[in-house]
């Protein structure tokens, strides 16, 4: 199963993180997925006035989940958490794994600028 991240921005409420956390991941383990992190980051200012269900918002709380589930699943994720008035905005990351010389090289090579690392990393492919 593939590894995903959730970031999303909730109503600014505190009293609305806890529950909207422990709806979304119950969600994600009744498929048969594994929650790996959750991080709240706060209460934030939005760049922007954002308006979601018939209302406007400044103020939001940014969240995130890391969690493992089918590919399957995201569909339904996405419209569950389309159909809560407390979330604002929200986006899926698929995170793709890391080849064991990929991550080696990137390490070696951390104060290369990314040209050269690319240059560096596509030679040792082809060794």
């Amino acid at each position: 199963m593939p590894t995903y991240e959730l970031a999303l921005l909730a109503r600014n409420n505190a009293n609305v993180v806890g529950p909207l956390l422990l709806r979304t991941s119950k969600l994600i383990q009744n498929r048969g997925g594994v929650v790996i992190k959750v991080e709240n980051f706060g209460q934030q200012e939005l760049p922007h006035r954002a308006r979601r269900h018939m209302e406007y918002f400044t103020h939001a709380r940014r969240l995130g989940l890391q969690f493992t589930v089918g590919t399957e699943f995201i569909k339904s994720l996405q419209s569950a958490l389309a159909a809560n008035t407390d979330v604002i905005r929200y986006t899926f990351i698929k995170n793709s794994p890391v080849h064991k010389h990929e991550k080696k090289m990137f390490h070696r090579c951390k104060n290369l600028d990314r040209a050269k690392r690319m240059e560096l990393l596509q030679k040792s492919k082809d060794a």
